[in-house]
């Protein structure tokens, strides 16, 4: 077994230089050896670390008591089939909702939940709400729909992973082909060998396997011989940049590798009738972006999809549960040729 280190280093001299503090700010630069530049680095120590380090304490301390008063809540952003422009599935995507009001991304907090070892608790907690959420719908006649939910790292190498995705499934009555694991490359690449044997224990049950933000991560090719995954979506990053020199190219190339290997694709980001009609040349299978909609709150989705049900002719502006008016695009505008 090979083993590595990552190094902190910090100095002081003259009559406030104490072993505490030094301790201390040898082990903050550390910190920043493994979190900024990977392993098998290091790190000098500066003051724009503690400041860095404190805000993050900070936050995380603001997270524990999130968690406490239950301020996280989920949205769902749809994906729309581009044969039949009918809305088949969905992504669960969970929102730190503060005292007044305002959203804050994942990107805000789930490092947080990572450091405090509470990402699993939350991970979980999205499983199942998006479980009893799809339940609901369908039980609304919102028509059956996949949903999708982003899994972690932490969650994947727990050994009752299998178990609790299984629990959440039954205790709300939904068959597993309902729903739709994503998980990143490098997620895919953390202990790789449990990972891929837990995945297809889930696979093997119905539950769809999907590979998230595609081309962005380590982009090792041999994991796509496992028979595990059924999908992937390709980053937003790349579907920005399909009408630059080489761009549609390289993204006729993702989606004609994932569907020689049986696999269908996702194009995310997707804001423009242009980037959309691009997708589909290269015939990709399902778009998801703020084209088709922005993320909704469970509460105004049946509504969305009351509108988006038929032929529309234009743009439609909805009334949602809050008293805002929201524009959605109709689908017969998104899918004509």
């Amino acid at each position: 077994m090979a083993v590595s280190a990552s190094i902190g280093i910090a100095s002081c001299c003259g009559a406030d230089c104490n072993a505490e503090d030094l301790l201390r700010n040898a082990d903050i630069a550390m910190y920043y050896a493994k979190r900024s530049h990977g392993r098998e680095r290091l790190r000098f120590f500066s003051s724009d670390m503690l400041k860095g380090v404190e805000e993050s304490w900070r936050l995380q301390n603001d997270f524990r008591d999130a968690i406490r008063r239950r301020e996280l809540v989920l949205q769902y952003q749809p994906m729309m089939d581009l044969a039949s422009g009918e809305i088949r599935s969905v992504e669960a995507l969970v929102r730190w909702r503060r005292p007044d009001g305002t959203l804050r991304s994942p990107a805000d907090f789930i490092p947080a939940a990572e450091e405090t070892g509470m990402i699993a608790e939350v991970g979980e907690w999205v499983l199942r709400n998006a479980c009893f959420q799809s339940a609901e719908w369908r039980r609304a006649g919102c028509a059956p729909l996949s949903m999708a939910v982003n899994v972690s790292a932490y969650q994947l190498i727990r050994p009752d992973f299998y178990e609790t995705v299984q629990r959440a499934l039954s205790d709300a009555s939904l068959p597993p082909r309902s729903l739709t694991l994503e998980l990143t490359e490098s997620t895919l690449m953390e202990n790789a060998e449990t990972t891929l044997r837990v995945l297809r224990l889930l696979s093997e049950s119905g539950v769809g396997i999907c590979i998230d933000d595609f081309g962005t991560g380590y982009s090792s090719l041999a994991y796509l011989q496992n028979d595990v995954f059924d999908s992937l979506k390709i980053d937003r990053g790349f579907v920005s940049g399909i009408s630059d020199h080489g761009g549609a190219s390289l993204i006729g190339g993702i989606i004609s590798l994932a569907h020689g290997m049986g696999m269908s694709v996702t194009g995310e980001g997707v804001e423009s009738p242009e980037q959309l009609e691009a997708l589909r040349a290269q015939r990709c299978d399902q778009i998801q972006g703020f084209l088709i909609s922005k993320p909704l709150f469970a509460e105004d989705f049946c509504a969305y999809r009351e509108v988006t049900a038929g032929p529309i002719a234009g743009p439609v502006r909805v009334g949602d549960s809050r008293g805002r008016v929201v524009e959605m695009s109709g689908k017969a505008s998104l899918i004509s040729a």
